[in-house]
């Protein structure tokens, strides 16, 4: 593995854990949006990063009254292969281009990136005790392995988009007289 990125060595300090390089590939993508402290991440943040597991999040009744039954949602979860995060706030191709940020990344490093929505458990301002439901934005990034399996690069990317783009919409045949 090459030499630390300074996000990969903040999280992991953060995390008390040392990443695998796909883990690090997927927090140096996940870092072109901002600075891995100032992401928007639910609860405790990366102090409350979990390892995955089976039962991480069971089925919720949203109709239940409160979350206070619930143990709250982890804000990080790590896998060998992948990282979930889950945070607050938009993403958008422009203006604040935090999605067009992480999808140049994730081409760059042969990273795959799922967004989605969740309703997650989250700690009141006050204490941790008054819990409540909160939808999320969760972004799952899985670092391809074995020569970047199944994901293009930049390159590929962009031959990708002109091919879909003079597909969909192709220029008009200048007509020829004389």
């Amino acid at each position: 593995m090459s030499e630390k990125s300074w996000s990969v060595d903040w999280v992991e300090r953060a995390t008390k854990r040392e990443l695998n390089e796909g883990q690090a590939r997927c927090v140096d993508v996940i870092s072109s949006v901002d600075r891995p402290y100032n992401l928007q991440l639910i609860n405790d943040g990366w102090s409350d990063s979990v390892d995955y597991g089976i039962n991480l999040t069971p089925d919720y009744d949203i109709n239940h009254e409160d979350g206070n039954d619930w143990p709250a949602s982890p804000a990080v979860i790590f896998h060998p292969e992948f990282i979930v995060l889950r945070l607050r706030g938009t993403w958008s191709t422009f203006d604040c281009s935090r999605l067009t940020e992480v999808v140049l990344a994730a081409h760059a490093a042969h990273v795959r990136v799922q967004i989605a929505s969740r309703i997650v458990v989250v700690d009141g301002w006050e204490d941790d005790t008054n819990r409540y439901f909160q939808p999320c934005t969760e972004v799952q990034l899985n670092a391809r392995q074995d020569l970047y399996h199944r994901h293009p690069g930049r390159t590929d990317l962009a031959a990708r988009a002109m091919e879909k783009l003079i597909e969909r919409y192709p220029l008009p045949t200048p007509e020829v007289t004389g």
